[in-house]
This record gives structure tokens, C-alpha cells and sequence, in this order.
């Protein structure tokens, strides 16, 4: 015998099902269904008990009312089936079942129901408890738009606290053998006073004697606010967006406990992060994500909203589309959800999580260390494995990750990486030009002193060679305010310097001086990192010395040394040769050179020095982190 027949043998008494709940059924009386009145109704009448104070909401299946109650002398919520229903005994006979078991469920989080019975219109009607205070979806839009008043009253604490509440009431009901079906945050309502109530029971199945005979025959949408979907009551029922993948599909006998569980695990996310776990612009695009498997990672949906992976991870068990994957009760849930407010943070969870951070920073440093590997998958693989060290700071594989990572360079540099280098080689640039800006600078302030001093021999030769001075110290000071490597200015700069070291062929030849003044300025050219560039200096200069020698050689220049009985002879071109004056200026010459190449290596060694300490401080780290 089906589930309707059942209710249709008890329509005359009452009797209890197997989960001990009384299931009477009203008589039917020319056409009128009514119920037994209790003594005090008979002797009071409905108009004469209760009078309307004004409307407090609507439902998918009628209105709620607030009414004074004479009798008592309170006011009390009063729920009446919609007129359009009145006529389907399906529908009349769900409203009363809804009142019975809402009755019937004694629990602080439960509405207690006061009377049912029917209005003097032949309207079905139950009585409640007036509750006061705030639903959670209201909670969540005054969060969501910073309402200071919201923010101050409704920490996650508090909301996780009365979450649990709602875990254990759905747990009383679920151990009478009753699933909710229509858990979401407007079904919800938080007091003033820490009061928590789960609301509206009108599609509550009873798990063994639920069948069709409770649906209504039709699928039908109430009215709702904009933007809120409303509850869909048919072969499928529930809020989508909040029901199960099983209540989706429309398979009543899948149905049990962990069916609750997920809608929970909904509420929850939405707690946790003031977002739907199911986002879309339609009923087909919520249902759609919830056959296709929510994604309840709230660290990835809401990153801002800072998280804890405790309850991030029980929010993806809660809500896994397979229901042998989901907590197995409300009360496991609730258990859950105390542990975290209790402090009791889950080793196991913590080391669950990173065991999974681990691995995928495993595969990513795969990629980022393959030939085709980028630096993003570096990027990501470091902060997998930085997430996994985090949970779990003794996780030996990810230290390995990590360690392998940070020795192994990327053979392509990383822009970060590049623009760090050119600011150091920049930094040398400027370096070398401002040494030789100080060494040509000398060389101007002193020539002409030393030039009077030796004797002049050719004023043209000379005035070239103080120009060429003064134009090299100039390029020099350029070379050193530029702010691009090897540009215009560094290019004059180096070009200006071969031209002074050039101009020492007229005074003391391609020998003697000459080499010493250029093994100086290449010992800073060398120090730059582009080769091209190193070449063409070394090229250059190079030529300075050779070029000069074999013009000699071949009697195009006059010759700047004698050789006779094995003795050079430097012969005066530009200068004349006294003894003191010229012992004097080659021995300052080579002194000054020799000042300024230790000052601008030492410089370059501190730079070397600093850079090495850098490493092996680095490198010490990485051996505290795995030694």
C-alpha cells in the first residue's frame, strides 16, 4: 500500500507512524475539510481569538500573520495555507503535516506551534511563537554592504556559534526521522538575545512515510523579492542554489540525512565568505553548478575574506556532490564547527591540506624546471609549497620542493631578475665614469704646469692634447648622470677616453707611459657585462698602441725614440726632456694611475663582497631549512 493510501486509511483518527509522530488527518465534512477543535476553541471562536495586527511575511505556500491571541493574551505568529491551495487536498493536507511536525520537534531552534485548525472560510491555519530578530540572508546583505550596526553584532564567531545550533536542531529533527529540505539563510533567524530559529518546514519529509503523496501535483514558483530565488516545490524540491545534487536530480529515495548536510554546508560557505556557494544569472545556471559539483574552496572564491583551512575544509566535505562524502550527520558537522570555536585545531586537517598544497607545488616545480618551463609555474610552485610549509612547517616534501627550486635558476632570467642586473651595471657605468672623470680632471689641472715646467716644444701638439683632456673629463661627467646602459653618453664617454689616452702618444710616445695610463682606464671597461661591448674597447685601444708603432715603423710619424749603442732615446715632440721635470711627471703619471685603479676596483670589491655575503647568507638559510 502506497504512502497515499496510508494517509488516506487515516483520515478518519489519528495514529502514530514508525517515527512516533501523530499524523492526524482532518475529517471531510460536505466538502469542508476541518479539524477537532479543542475545548477552549469551541467555546471561543476563531474571529473572536485571534485578531490580525498586520502581515510579517509570505511563502511558497501561504502568508504568515502577526495576530493577538485573546485567550492568552499574547501575540502569535499565524501561518494560513494560500486560498489558490484550499481546494488540493494534497496541498491542505501538507500545510497540516507541516504544523504537526513542526509541533512535534521540541527544540530550542524549533518554532513551537500553539493551534490548527481552519478559519471560518474554510481556510487551514497554524498558530506559532512570534519570533523576533533578523534573518541570516539579511545579516549577510548588511555584511555584505558594511552596515557598521551588522559588522559590530555579527561576528563569524558569533554566526559559527549559531550555526552549530542550527546543525543540532536539524540533527533532533533528522533522529525523528524528518529531513528539512529548504535550508538556506532566509529559513534562518538569529535574536536579539542569542536566540536561533530554523523557520518554514513546509517541505519537510518524513524519511520513511514521505512519498508522492505530500508533493504537490505541480511544479510552482512563489513570489519573492527581486533577487531572491524562491522555493520550488514539486518532484523537485527545494531553493536551488541550496539543495543537493540528489534533491536536483528529483530522486526521493536517495534522500537522507547528509541531503540537510549539504544544504548546510551551503549556509556555512555563505558565513564564511558573504557569497552563494552557487553563482548564476538563472535557475538552470544554479542547478547546473550543482550537478556539476560545487567548488566550496574559499581561500580561491573569496581570498579577501580570510579563511581558515579548518573550516575551508569543512565546507568541501560538507558539500561534495557525492553524499558518501559528506559528513554522515548534522551533529558531525556541528562537532566540526565546535572544534574550530573550541581552539582544537585539527592536526590532521592541517596536514590533509598540505599534503595537497605539497603536491601541487611538486607538479608546478615539474613544469617550472622542464625546457619549456615558465616563470609563472615557479612563481605558483614557491607559493604551493609556501602554503604547505605554513600548515604543516615540518613537511619534508615541500621543503625539498622548495630547496630545489631556489638552486636551480631558471635559465631564462626573469624580468625582475633582469632589471636588477642592468640597475648593478648601471651602477658600475657610473662608477667607471666617475673615476675617469677624476683622473682626467688631474691630468687637465696639471698639464699646463707641468707643461711650462718641461718646456713646450710644439704649442699646437700641446693645446690638442689639453683639449682632448678637458673634452674626455666632460664626456666622463655625462657618462656618469646617464641613465641607460651603454647609450649615447656612455658610448662618447669611452669614445672621449681613447682620444686622451691617444693624445700621450704626443708627448711620450706609444711605450712607456702610454700602456700603463691604458691598463688602468681597461681595468674598469673591463667590468662591464656586455662583451660586445668589452671587445670594441679592447679592440680600440688596443689600436692606440699598435697603430702608432707601425706608422713609426714605415716613417709617416716622425719617431718618438732614438736607439743608439743599445740605449732608447725618447726624442721631445710635444715637450722637451729636462731631467727633474720629466723624472717628476712620469713618476706622478704613474703613481696617480696607480691611485686611481686601486680606488675604482676596491669600489668594484666592496660591490663583489657585499654581493657574495648575500649569497652564502642565503645559501646558510636554505641548509637551516633542510639541512
Amino acid at each position: 500500500m502506497t504512502d497515499d493510501d496510508g494517509a488516506t486509511n487515516r483520515l478518519d483518527g489519528t495514529s502514530r507512524d514508525e517515527q512516533g509522530f501523530a499524523t492526524t488527518i482532518p475529517r471531510t465534512t460536505k466538502g469542508r475539510s476541518h479539524v477537532v477543535t479543542s475545548a477552549v476553541e469551541t467555546e471561543k471562536g476563531y474571529d473572536d481569538r485571534y485578531s490580525s495586527q498586520g502581515a510579517l511575511g509570505a511563502g511558497g505556500m501561504g502568508e504568515v500573520r502577526l495576530v493577538r491571541d485573546a485567550i492568552i493574551g499574547r501575540d502569535v505568529a499565524l501561518k494560513v495555507l494560500d486560498t489558490a491551495l484550499q481546494a488540493q487536498p494534497d496541498a491542505v493536507r501538507r500545510f497540516i503535516r507541516e504544523a504537526q511536525i513542526q509541533g512535534q520537534l521540541e527544540h530550542p531552534a524549533i518554532v513551537p506551534v500553539h493551534d490548527l485548525g481552519f478559519t471560518p472560510e474554510g481556510c487551514a491555519y497554524f498558530t506559532m511563537k512570534r519570533v523576533r530578530g533578523r534573518t541570516l540572508e539579511s545579516i549577510h546583505e548588511g555584511l555584505r554592504n558594511g552596515d557598521p550596526e551588522t559588522v559590530r553584532g555579527y561576528s563569524r564567531r558569533k554566526l559559527l556559534t549559531a550555526f552549530s545550533s542550527i546543525c543540532l536542531a536539524i540533527e533532533l529533527a533528522h533522529s525523528r526521522g524528518v529531513l528539512h529540505r529548504d535550508l538556506k539563510p532566509s529559513n534562518v533567524m538569529l535574536g536579539d538575545f542569542g536566540e536561533v530559529y530554523v523557520l518554514d518546514w513546509g517541505i519537510a519529509r518524513l524519511a520513511e512515510s514521505e512519498a508522492s503523496s505530500v508533493a504537490a501535483p505541480t511544479e510552482r514558483v512563489s513570489a519573492a523579492a527581486p533577487g531572491i530565488v524562491p522555493t520550488m516545490a514539486g518532484t523537485m524540491v527545494g531553493t536551488p542554489g541550496y539543495m543537493a545534487p540528489e534533491q536536483v536530480k528529483g530522486d526521493i529515495s536517495a534522500l537522507d540525512s547528509r541531503t540537510d548536510v549539504y544544504a548546510l554546508g551551503a549556509v556555512l560557505f555563505e558565513i564564511l565568505t558573504q557569497r552563494p556557494l552557487h553563482e548564476g544569472r538563472s535557475v538552470v545556471d544554479l542547478l547546473s553548478s550543482t550537478l556539476s559539483g560545487a567548488d566550496a574552496k574559499a581561500s580561491a572564491r573569496a581570498p579577501g575574506a580570510d579563511v581558515p583551512p579548518e573550516l575551508e575544509a569543512i565546507c568541501e566535505r560538507a558539500t561534495m556532490t557525492n553524499p558518501e562524502d559528506r559528513f554522515t550527520s548534522a551533529r558531525e558537522l556541528s562537532d566540526a564547527v565546535e572544534r574550530f570555536l573550541d581552539g582544537d585545531r585539527d592536526l590532521e586537517v592541517r596536514r590533509h591540506l598540505a599534503a595537497q598544497h605539497a603536491r601541487t607545488a611538486e607538479q608546478l616545480a615539474e613544469e617550472a624546471l622542464s625546457e619549456t618551463g615558465s616563470v609563472e609555474a615557479r612563481k605558483r610552485a614557491l607559493a604551493e609549497a609556501g602554503q604547505a610549509l605554513g600548515l604543516d612547517p615540518t613537511h619534508e616534501p615541500a621543503k625539498r620542493t622548495v630547496v630545489r627550486l631556489l638552486t636551480t635558476p631558471p635559465d631564462k632570467p626573469p624580468p625582475e631578475v633582469v632589471g636588477e642586473l642592468d640597475r648593478t651595471t648601471l651602477q658600475t657605468q657610473r662608477l667607471s665614469s666617475h673615476a675617469g672623470a677624476i683622473a682626467f680632471s688631474i691630468w687637465v689641472v696639471f698639464s699646463l704646469p707641468l707643461g711650462l715646467w718641461m718646456g713646450i716644444k710644439s704649442p699646437w701638439m700641446f693645446g690638442c692634447f689639453l683639449a682632448l683632456q678637458v673634452i674626455a673629463t666632460l664626456a666622463c661627467i655625462g657618462a656618469g648622470r646617464s641613465k641607460v646602459i651603454a647609450g649615447p653618453a656612455s658610448i662618447a664617454s669611452t669614445t672621449a677616453v681613447l682620444a686622451g689616452n691617444a693624445a700621450l702618444n704626443l708627448a711620450f710616445g706609444p711605450v712607456v707611459v702610454l700602456p700603463t695610463v691604458i691598463a688602468a682606464s681597461m681595468a674598469t671597461v673591463l667590468l662591464h657585462p656586455r662583451l660586445a661591448y668589452r671587445a670594441t674597447v679592447v679592440f680600440a685601444t688596443s689600436a692606440i698602441v699598435a697603430v702608432p708603432c707601425v706608422l713609426e715603423l714605415v716613417g709617416v710619424f716622425p719617431a718618438a725614440y732614438a736607439f743608439e749603442d743599445g740605449r732608447m732615446i725618447m726624442t721631445p715632440r710635444m715637450l722637451f726632456f729636462p731631467r727633474d721635470p720629466t723624472l717628476f711627471v712620469m713618476a706622478f703619471s704613474s703613481l696617480a694611475t696607480f691611485v686611481m685603479l686601486a680606488i675604482a676596483v676596491s669600489r668594484v670589491r666592496l660591490m663583489l663582497t657585499d654581493a657574495e655575503r648575500a649569497v652564502q647568507l642565503q645559501a646558510w638559510q636554505l641548509r637551516q631549512l633542510v639541512p
